[in-house]
């Protein structure tokens, strides 16, 4: 059940649009103190302060006529929770009401809730809960000059708490206004959008949300300008989770970016009224998508992710705007669990073909990621990527973040040396388990294995949508003339039948099936003139990490963040991601190693040379009969059972 509160220009409480009592203003003044004090001392609503505070709050709604308490008791002896809808002038809508203490607990902990309400427009509005997953778009904007957040962590920790219920989780890599819309427009009916970054007051446009152009600069976005990217298909819920997005402007108490977006149309918008960490805003989502997706209320799913977030600071500074529509679910309750999660499976199956990549802890290459997935979209003119780098710079895993962006195709996946028996059995059972007879019929046709190839990019792969991804693809390459001339490499000519045909024939499926090599080498593929790697596949290519991204990979490395030779590591990696992590083994026991030595071994290598090197100082340490077990695994190169080595 829910009861309306409003406050006045003039002080004067009404509850449910009726006068109850009018605020004496020295009360108001020292709400504004207390708040004022615990904002400078950066304690944010976490010190006894806080209850004071909170104490004023109630007593300003309550007022001599117990007009809150009444409302508790009566939504108490009905066994539901209270939903206060405030309706606050604008000088007072920056005080916390939401920390409303009262008989010695916040009014949180006694199951009441608290909403702004910016309109009553949707009072009469019912929509009924749906029984497909929730839909969610999700949008990170992190551009250039901006200090970069957390946004990886927030994603993952979102997709964590879900990962068995049912939302589905759509991400828009772009960080852009067009991005957005076409997204929107591509996922029609969409159940809610959340924008992650940063937000701000500019003098010309009011309350912006800082969000990226095309080149990954800052392209500020205020409240008209985002309301038309939406307005086409308006999701029900917004979520803003930016500092201050529920804040009103301090210039001129201009309304905050919040309120602005439920005037436009949307029933309700969360935002934070202050600043908020990464790990705070990360901790409230995962909470609440994992409540709203388990079919609770909007109303539950916000007090539920309160009372989890209760030891943080973050659950008195999340605002709900809403324009009085219903509270209620967005999906049915009661289904059973996933048993079956999309992006496990997909990196399921990537582990089992020897791909290194990580289903947790991603972190960096934004600005390659969004070039991949520019290519995958149809974008550009190439319809198949290339990613070279070093090894250990992350080439597998950039990889399998793009897969993993487009779960609605099926995954190839064929590592090292294009073998033909192995690489076509894979495509038969590719084909076989979703019944492709067109498919089946080409790899069992009489036709050269190139012609083959081309074949299925006419027929098959445009029915069945599909990733092929070649992995540790520098295996099929040789250096032209058998020297290393800048590094220039081709294709070696047992394989060149199936590269070629592959290359001549992605553009035929027309977008819907597209390719990714990864390679430590670029090559080049001539064929009447033309080049047809270059022509075909988008070089996307990888160096060591360094900035912010070696700064968030660096902090996720318990060993090396808790060293006192942290400089030390982090120098000797040369930025590269598999050597941290080798390295951060090194720092966990580093009393075994001679870290002088190790420090000038490896400076000014090669990250190969650093690799091999580091790879035989960690076997070193585990003795002589570890060494002689990983010289007999080496013989076999796959896995084998115990009974091998005995």
């Amino acid at each position: 059940m829910y009861n309306q509160i409003t406050i006045t220009q003039q002080n004067k409480v009404l509850i449910n649009n009726l006068p109850a009592h009018e605020i004496d203003q020295s009360v108001i003044n020292r709400a504004f103190d207390l708040n004022n004090a615990l904002l400078e001392n950066q304690k944010l609503y976490a010190s006894s302060q806080s209850i004071e505070l909170g104490s004023l709050l109630f007593q300003m709604l309550d007022g001599s006529g117990g007009a809150v308490q009444k409302m508790m008791d009566d939504a108490s002896n009905k066994g539901e929770t209270l939903l206060i809808y405030g309706n606050f002038p604008p000088n007072l809508d920056v005080l916390p009401f939401e920390l409303m203490f009262f008989q010695k607990r916040f009014l949180l902990q006694g199951n009441v809730n608290l909403f702004r309400l910016v309109s009553e427009r949707g009072k009469t509005r019912k929509f009924l809960p749906k029984q497909e997953p929730l839909k969610v778009l999700f949008m990170a904007c992190s551009p250039e000059g901006q200090t970069v957040l957390q946004f990886e962590k927030e994603e993952e920790f979102i997709l964590h708490r879900t990962e068995k219920l049912h939302m589905d989780l759509y991400v828009e890599d772009s960080g852009s206004l067009e991005g957005l819309e076409t997204e929107i427009i591509g996922e029609a009916n969409v159940d809610m959008v959340h924008l992650s970054g940063h937000a701000g007051i500019d003098k010309d446009l009011g309350s912006v949300f800082y969000m990226e152009d095309d080149m990954g600069n800052v392209a500020k976005v205020n409240p008209e300008m985002l309301w038309r990217s939406l307005k086409n298909f308006p999701p029900k819920v917004l979520f803003l989770s930016g500092c201050s997005t529920g804040k009103r402007a301090s210039k001129d108490n201009a309304a905050s970016f919040t309120e602005q977006m439920v005037d436009f149309g949307i029933p309700f918008v969360f935002g934070w009224s202050h600043p908020v960490s990464d790990y705070g805003a990360s901790l409230f989502e995962g909470f609440f998508y994992e409540y709203l997706s388990m079919g609770k209320t909007i109303a539950q799913a916000v007090q539920l992710a309160r009372k989890d977030c209760q030891g943080y600071h973050v659950w008195p500074i999340f605002r709900v705007y809403t324009d009085a529509t219903p509270a209620q679910s967005l999906i049915a309750a009661g289904k059973k669990v996933r048993l079956k999660n999309p992006r496990k499976a997909v990196h399921k199956t990537l582990k089992g073909g020897k791909v290194k990549v990580l289903e947790k802890g991603f972190v960096g290459r934004r600005r390659s990621l969004q070039h991949g997935i520019r290519v995958m979209k149809g974008y550009e003119d190439q319809a198949g990527i290339i990613i070279t780098g070093a090894a250990g710079v992350g080439k597998s895993c950039l990889s399998g973040k793009i897969i993993e962006r487009f779960l609605d195709k099926k995954l190839l996946l064929h590592h090292g040396k294009l073998e033909i028996g192995a690489l076509f059995q894979n495509l038969i059972d590719l084909f076989e388990q979703y019944d492709i007879q067109s498919g089946l019929a080409e790899i069992h046709s009489d036709k050269p294995h190139e012609e083959k190839i081309k074949s299925l990019f006419r027929n098959a792969f445009q029915e069945l949508p599909c990733i092929i991804y070649l992995d540790d693809f520098e295996q099929n390459l040789e250096y032209a003339n058998g020297v290393s001339e800048n590094e220039r490499c081709q294709v070696k000519s047992e394989y060149l039948p199936i590269i070629r045909g592959l290359l001549k024939a992605i553009p035929w499926s027309q977008g819907k099936t597209n390719v990714i090599i990864s390679s430590r080498y670029p090559f080049t593929l001539n064929q009447g003139g033309r080049d047809l790697a270059l022509e075909h596949l988008y070089r996307i290519p990888l160096m060591s990490m360094h900035d912010a991204d070696l700064d968030k990979k660096v902090n996720q490395l318990t060993h090396i963040n808790q060293s006192a030779h942290k400089d030390l590591f982090i120098s000797a990696s040369g930025g590269n991601p598999r050597l941290l992590e080798w390295l951060d083994e090194i720092a966990a026991e580093a009393h075994k190693y001679d870290l002088n030595q190790l420090q000038q071994q490896l400076e000014g290598k090669q990250d190969q040379y650093r690799l091999e090197y580091l790879a035989s100082q960690l076997a070193r340490t585990q003795g002589q009969d570890f060494e002689l077990f990983l010289a007999q695994c080496a013989v076999f190169r796959k896995p084998v059972t115990e009974s091998a080595f005995t």
